[in-house]
């Protein structure tokens, strides 16, 4: 059964962009958007609305903190507006509060959801978030999968083929401490193996991707591939299985961290993170995973610091800071 979904920054450019894609393959029973300006949320459940009647059976619609009531899955995808920034992490302090919010909403209404937190800094929100409900890390995963998309098409351009045919790979921070597996790149199922100079072509599109996306100042974020990206996911939880995507999970012992959440493959299911895959890594692969371990957990400490222990925090959605759901670039 297909489940029921509630998208937090659901009028905002990823919060509706997911929405959509997740209404046009139908993979919802009703997706339901909340939102600070509930005037956006409500138009754009009206348009969706429309638009899901010819796609598929998925209902959509408007919604409020109590329609987190029995949702099954969870989308965060509320921030402060997009702003010129050159680090996902200037983002921390300003949606430190929204994240707050939403924390205690989930963990009195939908305890049980499966959470994808898609708003940055993701991986510090998503431990943070966990750690503010008291709910089981496991239902916890950040969005991080537009990096593994990025490569891929990174690679595909270098070699001159399609990126549906390539499969690739990057973990560590979702940001500056990416750490892309270049020993691990097939194309229709064959190990390839990129030239040095491949290698750095591709390396310098995907490093220098954001700092150009920032450069036009657009004031949106890259709301189709987050998308395409969430849409996996979710199908993925709905469906459980073998497949092996990239997410930003709690690790707890995983390739030798405790209590940070990184980019890592796992296994999703109904419950969440079913398995983290613990694959081989070269001494600077694992050098730099360690590296993002170290940042991201310095960030998380002085977050928690930040907020005292204090736990959850309820509030109105009316009164949030939300600026429209951007976040997940």
């Amino acid at each position: 059964m297909n489940p029921r979904i509630c998208v937090i920054g659901g009028g905002g450019t990823v919060g509706s962009a997911a929405a959509f894609r997740l209404a046009a393959l139908g993979v919802a029973e009703e997706v339901a958007l909340l939102d600070a300006r509930a005037n956006m949320a409500q138009s754009h459940a009206m348009d969706l609305e429309q638009a899901a009647s010819v796609m598929s059976g998925t209902g959509v619609r408007a919604g409020s903190w109590e329609d987190l009531a029995g949702a099954e899955i969870v989308i965060f995808a509320a921030g402060l507006p997009e702003r010129n920034v050159t680090s996902r992490d200037e983002y921390l302090a300003g949606n430190l509060s929204i994240v707050r919010e939403a924390a205690g909403h989930v963990a009195t209404l939908c305890p049980a959801a499966v959470v994808i937190v898609a708003t940055n800094p993701v991986d510090v929100f998503t431990a943070a978030f966990a750690k503010l409900t008291g709910m089981d890390d496991r239902r916890f995963l950040g969005y991080s999968l537009n990096d593994t998309l990025r490569l891929r098409w990174a690679v595909a351009r270098v070699l001159g083929v399609s990126a549906r045919d390539v499969e690739a790979l990057v973990l560590g921070e979702h940001g500056e401490m990416q750490v892309p597996l270049y020993d691990r790149i097939s194309v229709r199922g064959r190990p390839v193996f990129l030239t040095a100079e491949q290698e750095r072509d591709a390396d310098a599109s995907i490093r220098t991707w954001f700092a150009t996306y920032q450069g036009l100042n657009s004031g949106r974020t890259s709301g189709w591939t987050s998308a395409v990206g969430l849409a996996t996911v979710v199908g993925a939880i709905a469906k459980g299985g073998s497949e092996i995507l990239p997410a930003s999970a709690v690790l707890h012992g995983e390739y030798g961290v405790t209590g940070v959440s990184l980019g890592v493959p796992v296994r999703l299911g109904p419950r969440g993170v079913e398995e983290v895959v613990e694959l081989p890594l070269t001494p600077a692969q694992s050098s730099a995973f360690q590296a993002a371990a170290g940042k991201v957990g310095g960030l998380l400490a002085g977050v928690m610091g930040a907020i005292g222990g204090q736990g959850r925090e309820s509030a109105s959605l009316d009164g949030s800071s939300d600026g429209g759901g951007k976040g997940g670039v």
